[in-house]
């Protein structure tokens, strides 16, 4: 379910502020797999994910991004300028 979230993400979200969000719920709320969401993003980088969390103790370079509700609100708006189906081969460019 969209609004569970795991608990490292719940408490990153109440020490910055969030809510924030993973890739898994983001990509449930608007009813898409997690590979269409990335390919929306490297498509349009202005969907890319705002808050990045870094992971263990940052020495090693490892985060996550998070998606906020403006975040998902942008996607939602990309969406509905989207054509159903995939493109033609004499559409495709």
């Amino acid at each position: 379910m969209a609004d569970e979230k795991p608990g490292i993400v719940r408490m990153v979200s109440r020490i910055e502020g969030g809510p924030y969000y993973t890739i898994s719920q983001v990509a449930d709320q608007l009813g898409r797999d997690i590979t269409t969401i990335r390919r929306w993003i490297k498509r349009n980088p202005s969907l890319h994910p705002t808050h990045k969390m870094t992971l263990g103790d940052g020495t090693k370079g490892q985060f996550v991004w998070l998606y906020t509700y403006e975040d998902i609100s942008r996607m939602h708006d990309y969406v509905s300028t989207l054509r159903v189906g995939r493109p033609s081969k004499e559409n495709d460019g």
